[in-house]
């Protein structure tokens, strides 16, 4: 499973064959509840992150700026997870 969500854990976990860049996380993941773009180059993530071994993950772009926002509840804390 290249990418996924685990409910019980609020964690979108990106496995060996996941996108490798932000946009192409969000539209595999399908939930901008969890993960989405508030302006060009600045995202919000609501939920952990897994990024599991062998996984890449670009954050910036070339020629672009990136801002990754992590928004936690109050019931929980969270993070992003590399493997």
């Amino acid at each position: 499973m290249p990418i996924g969500y685990d409910v019980r854990t609020n964690t979108i976990v990106l496995g060996k064959g996941a996108p490798s860049t932000l946009p192409a996380v969000s539209r595999a993941l399908g939930r901008p509840d969890l993960l989405r773009e508030l302006a060009p180059g600045e995202w919000l993530l609501a939920a952990n992150l897994r990024i599991g071994k062998d996984v890449s993950l670009r954050i910036v772009e070339k020629a672009k700026r990136h801002r990754l926002e992590k928004r936690f509840s109050s019931c929980c804390q969270g993070g992003i997870i590399v493997q």
